[in-house]
């Protein structure tokens, strides 16, 4: 099991930043790696919204599915990916902060085979889910 953890401090309201996160079509725009997110479900977001997702690892694409498994609006988001060879939980955080916003990213996951082997890489994942500036 790999678990990693970053935040950063963003100077917006918590409402704009976790509206902004909550919409993983925005997620290309400060994700390294990640080329295409569509949405999949109808209706409002929340538990139960999935995505289609497009991501270039290591020189390949990779097409992989999310899907919401906890939403606390203006608070916390949490989505489960189990496609392909690793099982995963990722979870966003947002908290009020002197000057904005502490967007944090915690990453479980589980490895099998070949991607194991690339855990210094994964390690570096949630970083870039976390962005080192803003994505607003």
């Amino acid at each position: 099991m790999i678990e990693v953890s970053d935040s950063i401090q963003i100077d917006r309201p918590v409402d704009v930043v976790f509206d902004y996160v909550a919409d993983q079509t925005n997620a290309p725009h400060w994700q390294d790696g990640l080329t295409e997110v569509r949405r999949t479900t109808d209706g409002p977001v929340g538990v139960g919204t999935a995505h289609s997702v497009v991501r270039t690892f290591l020189g390949r694409r990779l097409e992989l599915t999310n899907e919401y498994v906890r939403f606390e609006p203006g608070r916390e988001i949490a989505f489960t990916v189990a496609t392909g060879p690793s099982r995963m939980e990722v979870t966003y955080r947002t908290e009020p902060e002197a000057g904005g916003t502490r967007l944090s990213c915690e990453m479980r996951m589980e490895q099998k085979g070949l991607f194991n082997s690339r855990t210094r890489w994964w390690r570096g994942a949630c970083a870039a889910t976390s962005p080192r500036t803003s994505p607003l």
